[in-house]
């Protein structure tokens, strides 16, 4: 009872804020891991180990430059046939997952808007995202599940919080996350309202079953909507995506729930980002500046609100940038608690083609049919050929292997 009634505090105070600055309350993150900690008593211990260990890997200084980890991600659209905006095309998903890789690789358009004080620091966090073309027992798939429910809304207030994770609630069942980032898009409800929360994630250290991350149908990807402009250039998904590889906001949460204001004593885990009492901006005020003497990592200067960073508040149009800091956190956790995902075969297809028997001038033919990404692709075969062709001429009898270079994210998928 206790529990709900700070839940209960908390929103009423960010409904509040969001009369007086005509904006959502946009992550239900640490909502999230409030609940899961006073249903789980053995979560606490889990998270502080998985901590300590990225702390060791990042005090290693283990990150080699250049090197790039491609996350296979699988998208659950949850959607009511009665409202058929939920079910959301495939563009818009594809936009999501360019969104996310310009964001996280610094290759995003605005990131020529980050003040000169912290350009230095901007991170390109040296991680990647594809829609997955294989399911766990190998599959060719689009990296789309569309999932056809009886909800019309997921109530993230209480106990069902995580219900569009699990096919026993309407939802659908998170996929290993050894293998892939699991991204569920459904119409999540306050109260019965929708649009209170734009998404939510599950830190490293968490329950398996649960693992991933939730966005709110209408703010996935660009949709350049003029009625949701702060939220609508896919920037929910960094901010989320940024929690589940282990980052925490920027003000570290530590703020009263009453007066939405916390201190300058608190941290978000990472010395590059300074500190912050609260959300800085929802309108993009680059004159933001609660805390000063950010000593050891600042010095004697006084540096302003990190107001452009990913996980912040901000509105999508001034969210340009990850420190270099953020980016060893999330390698961190990368290498440890989420390490098994480098060995993921989630993007690459797995299976094998045979060419028929040759006679006479020894010729025959393979082919490869391949869904995955976005075309055109390049093929190259192991008898030299090459080509953006799936069909290889000339092959003798035997297998061949081909490699299948997706020219959208340039990386290698698994030989054929």
């Amino acid at each position: 009872m206790r529990y709900l009634l700070i839940i209960a505090l908390c929103i009423l105070f960010s409904s509040n804020k969001m009369a007086a600055q005509t904006q959502v309350e946009q992550c239900g993150t640490m909502m999230l891991l409030k609940k899961h900690r006073a249903e789980d008593p053995g979560l606490q211990e889990r998270m502080r180990k998985s901590e300590i260990s990225a702390q060791k890997w990042a005090a290693g200084q283990k990150k080699n430059s250049g090197t790039v980890i491609t996350i296979p991600t699988i998208v659950h659209v949850l959607h009511n046939l009665t409202l058929p905006d939920q079910n959301i095309p495939d563009s818009v998903i594809h936009s999501q997952i360019e969104v996310l890789n310009e964001d996280f690789r610094r290759m995003n358009a605005d990131a020529a808007n980050t003040r000169a004080i912290f350009d230095s620091i901007a991170a390109d966090v040296e991680v990647e995202f594809c829609l997955a073309s294989a399911d766990p027992a190998g599959n060719v798939i689009t990296g789309i599940n569309r999932v056809v429910t009886t909800q019309t809304g997921f109530e993230v207030f209480g106990a069902g919080i995580d219900d569009m994770k699990s096919s026993a609630s309407g939802g659908a069942d998170a996929w290993p996350r050894d293998q892939y980032l699991n991204i569920w898009v459904c119409n999540m409800t306050v109260f019965g309202a929708s649009g209170s929360i734009l998404g939510f994630a599950q830190f490293p250290g968490d329950d398996a079953a649960t693992d991933g991350v939730v966005i709110q149908y209408n703010f996935m990807g660009r949709t350049n909507d003029p009625v949701q402009a702060d939220s609508s250039l896919g920037r929910t998904a960094t901010h989320e995506v940024g929690h589940w590889l282990g980052l925490r906001h920027t003000w570290a949460d530590d703020q009263n729930i009453f007066t939405g204001i916390g201190t300058c004593d608190s941290s978000d885990r990472v010395d590059d980002t300074p500190n912050q009492k609260s959300a800085s901006s929802y309108n993009c005020d680059m004159t933001i500046n609660e805390c000063s003497n950010e000593a050891p990592y600042w010095g004697t200067t006084d540096p302003p609100a990190m107001v452009e960073n990913f996980m912040d508040y901000s509105s999508d149009s001034c969210s340009n940038m990850f420190s270099i800091g953020q980016k060893t956190r999330m390698w961190a956790f990368l290498n440890t608690d989420r390490l098994p995902l480098q060995s993921s075969v989630g993007c690459g297809v797995t299976s094998t083609s045979s060419v028929n028997t040759c006679l006479g001038n020894c010729t025959g033919e393979a082919t490869v049919v391949v869904n995955v990404g976005t075309p055109p692709y390049t093929y190259t075969w192991s008898n030299g050929q090459s080509g953006s062709t799936s069909t290889a001429t000339g092959l003798c009898a035997g297998i061949y292997t081909v490699q299948i270079i997706d020219a959208l994210s340039a990386s290698l998928a698994d030989t054929v």
